[in-house]
């Protein structure tokens, strides 16, 4: 009597791992393979983001450069240093409340991603398009700001 059950309870275990959509056998352990390698996926792409946030802050210098003469001088270079500096304060300030907001959503990791890279893509496209350079504090210190907090904050959980 008890290899049947125990037969039985082997029978439910498998029918609870068959997929409804294809009816194909799938073990926990290839479900468990699956969420790794997508959970390496998302690393990866945030990982991605994080270079190429690290560059651009980095070279910011040669925007400003470039800004100073597109604006015909109407702003200082001391000004164009401080849009540079403050949008990454704004990134590292909100890391904390993006990283709490994460967290509290249930990890949506690829979500969150996905958002701050649709934020910093704003920033950028905003930014081309400012008739005043004054205008670059918002499209570009808080757009971009918050969107590398939100990459940052995916990649350190």
């Amino acid at each position: 009597i008890k290899s049947e059950t125990r037969d039985q309870r082997s029978d439910s275990s498998i029918k609870k791992c068959v997929s409804q959509e294809n009816m194909s056998y799938s073990s926990p352990a290839q479900q468990h393979r699956r969420r790794e390698l997508w959970a390496w996926l998302i690393l990866g792409c945030a990982a991605t983001n994080v270079i190429f946030l690290g560059g651009k802050r980095r070279a910011f210098g040669v925007f400003v450069a470039q800004l100073h003469a597109e604006f015909n001088g109407t702003i200082s270079l001391a000004e164009l240093n401080w849009i540079g500096d403050s949008y990454a304060a704004v990134g590292y300030m909100t890391t904390t409340l993006s990283t709490s907001v994460i967290l509290s959503s249930g990890r949506r990791f690829q979500f969150f991603q996905m958002l701050g890279t649709l934020a910093i893509l704003l920033a950028c496209i905003t930014s081309a398009f400012v008739p005043n350079p004054h205008w670059l504090f918002l499209t570009h210190t808080v757009f971009h700001g918050v969107g590398s907090s939100l990459i940052l904050s995916t990649v350190g959980l």
